[in-house]
């Protein structure tokens, strides 16, 4: 199914793309959020990279995984910007925990974790980042990540390995302090 509407993209209309990609926007969201670090800026850039997806419509015919596409190019917008604008001065958003029946001592245990991976994440390379972010949160496949960042299935899979044993040793270091 996902080949018959990659091959009518060129007669897309703004209702059938919107729909099309509406399960890859959250996702482009969260990765972007991640990389970038502000609700604001992951916003926008997802907004840039559906209009970049609009103006190629006519071309997506060619491609194989359109939710692939759509998160390698939002990867590389976030990289775009981060290059250009060194957003390291970007504060830490957190994540909020919404079950209302925990209790306030597990409350702030949860918030102390989610603290400390944080800022273990922050710590991290952008490539380190993104590929924890796309496996262990979007829950992607090692073939969709290698196509996401260019690399064989493989390295994804030794890259992950040593992403998160950094991660590990970060968060050991962290708690040390």
């Amino acid at each position: 199914m996902l080949v018959m509407i990659l091959k009518s993209a060129a007669t897309m209309n703004e209702s059938q793309f919107l729909n099309h990609f509406k399960n890859a926007q959250p996702k482009m969201y969260r990765l972007a959020k991640r990389l970038l670090k502000s609700d604001d800026l992951a916003q926008d850039a997802v907004q840039e990279v559906m209009l970049k997806l609009w103006m190629k419509k006519d071309q997506l015919s060619g491609i194989n995984n359109s939710e692939a596409y759509a998160m390698t190019m939002i990867k590389n917008y976030a990289y775009d910007i981060l290059k250009s604008k060194r957003h390291n001065h970007l504060e830490l958003v957190q994540e909020r925990v919404s079950d209302s029946e925990e209790n306030a001592e597990e409350k702030l245990e949860k918030k102390q974790s989610l603290a400390l991976l944080e800022k273990a994440l922050d710590q991290m390379s952008y490539k380190d980042k993104t590929i924890i972010q796309l496996r262990e949160i979007e829950r992607f496949e090692f073939d969709q990540i290698a196509e996401i960042l260019e690399m064989t299935p493989v390295n994804v899979r030794v890259s992950l390995s040593r992403a998160r044993k950094k991660l590990h040793e970060k968060m050991k270091i962290i708690l040390a302090q």
